[in-house]
């Protein structure tokens, strides 16, 4: 669709330019075109550094499949084309990929952060929250469960068909339809041009609904659609129930003096209250950059151990390694007084806080209350960063196949409590906490007897 917006473009572009980049007044704002030359150097740039950096870019796609979505893009690649339709004409690729080596299309992608908050501040409206079945949608509040056919007159097929084009279905279905569901508005407006009033027809039903849509806040800040960047660590300390809860967003280094500080005082207000439960909540924690290993500390513990294998690329070809190596000293408190760790983990929970989280298990350091993660027990991770020369899209790559399977078994990290997560931030209150703490021991004898 946005494609053939171009194809209009393309006289004009060359009639007032002969240049690589031109500007041209394009439907009411200016935009900047790259060249066929421009764009094939971007897509030479981001298959040149997944062939150099990833254990196995064949993986999840087999060769051919992999070469045929290669063609298909550099075949369309004969006239000019602006930042966002480059992106997405190259954002199927991440069908072939991992989540660690992906187009930048989703939770931390310029346009979509950039639509949550280009929404909010104009106050507009977004599609209310869907849920989906098959290739089928309904609108979450729908009593009725009427299925939808159209949304301002461009039918769910054809919506549901771009969508699930740009991810991988040999991942983790539920992680994928959980994606799918939360970043619906965004894709609406920004690849579909449709937006508030939303002009809704339904399956087998004459009836024709118009819906102005919910608050941006009401439906991003469930969603997760703010980047976990927006958020510091946070603590909650309740002494009466002797329950203490620390929230942690992300692993990034630049957050790792925020959460150095928040940790400590943590740790002070644990020790001053005695608390004995101790909850870290990773349910948001799309993991980072760094390890997160100080957050281990948030209890005593022996020496940490983590055992995994690795498959790297290395100059004469893939290589694997089998690593069993101490991630943490002891740490003790000069009060000895028994504490309980709980974990809270769910779908947003992955990469390094999923790491983190069996680390924790192998360990026998806490319980892992929640939903299983998003980050499969085989997976590719490491990732490394990098930015097209001309256009400036990012990508990343993964530089290793990490391996867990010698401890699990599940194709995720189950938890060892199910509890149903409502994934808003910092949003566990203490008399849902308590009810953790009481369900664990109630799991808990009926284990011992």
């Amino acid at each position: 669709m946005i494609l053939k917006k171009t194809l209009c473009c393309f006289l004009f572009v060359i009639l007032i330019s002969n240049s690589a980049i031109a500007q041209v007044y394009n439907f009411g704002k200016e935009e900047l075109f790259y060249s066929p030359g421009q764009l094939k150097e971007d897509a030479d740039y981001y298959f040149n550094k997944v062939r150099e950096i990833h254990p196995d870019p064949y993986y999840y796609c087999q060769l051919s499949e992999y070469e045929q979505k290669k063609k298909d893009i550099y075949d369309q690649l004969t006239y000019p084309m602006t930042r966002e339709e480059f992106m997405w004409l190259i954002a199927p690729m991440n069908a072939c990929m991992d989540y660690h080596s992906q187009i930048n299309i989703s939770v931390y992608n310029y346009y979509i952060c950039n639509w949550v908050r280009t929404i909010e501040k104009k106050h507009g409206k977004v599609f209310p929250p869907i849920y989906m079945e098959e290739n089928k949608l309904y609108i979450l509040s729908n009593k009725k469960h009427k299925e939808i056919e159209e949304i301002n007159g461009i039918s769910i097929t054809e919506i549901l068909t771009f969508i699930k084009s740009l991810y991988n279905t040999n991942l983790y279905a539920e992680r994928n339809y959980y994606l799918m569901k939360r970043f619906f508005s965004p894709y609406l407006d920004i690849y579909f041009n449709i937006r508030s009033p939303y002009i809704v027809k339904y399956k087998n039903c004459n009836k024709i609904d118009i819906i102005n849509g919910i608050n941006i806040y009401e439906h991003a800040r469930p969603a997760g659609l703010f980047t976990l960047d927006d958020y510091e660590s946070s603590y909650t300390i309740y002494p009466h129930s002797s329950i203490g809860i620390i929230h942690v967003y992300n692993m990034n280094k630049w957050f790792s003096e925020s959460l150095s500080k928040t940790l400590q005082n943590f740790r002070d207000s644990i020790s001053q209250y005695n608390i004995k439960y101790i909850f870290l909540d990773l349910s948001n924690n799309l993991g980072g950059n760094t390890r997160g290993f100080e957050l281990l500390d948030v209890i005593p513990h022996d020496t940490i151990y983590e055992s995994r294998s690795i498959i790297k690329k290395e100059k004469d070809g893939n290589k694997k390694y089998n690593i069993h190596e101490v991630v943490s000293f002891p740490y003790s408190e000069e009060k000895n007084i028994k504490k309980q760790l709980f974990v809270l983990q769910g779908i947003n929970t992955a990469s390094n806080a999923d790491y983190l989280c069996r680390i924790i298990k192998t360990n026998n350091m806490g319980v892992l209350v929640g939903e299983n993660t998003s980050e499969s027990t085989r997976t590719f991770s490491y990732s490394f960063q990098y930015e097209m020369p001309h256009t400036k899209i990012k990508f990343s790559v993964a530089s290793q196949f990490v391996d867990y399977s010698a401890h699990f078994n599940d194709e995720t990290l189950s938890p060892d409590i199910y509890w149903k997560l409502n994934y808003k931030y910092g949003d566990f209150e203490e008399k849902e906490l308590k009810q953790i703490v009481k369900q664990w021991e109630k799991q808990n004898k009926t284990i011992q007897k």
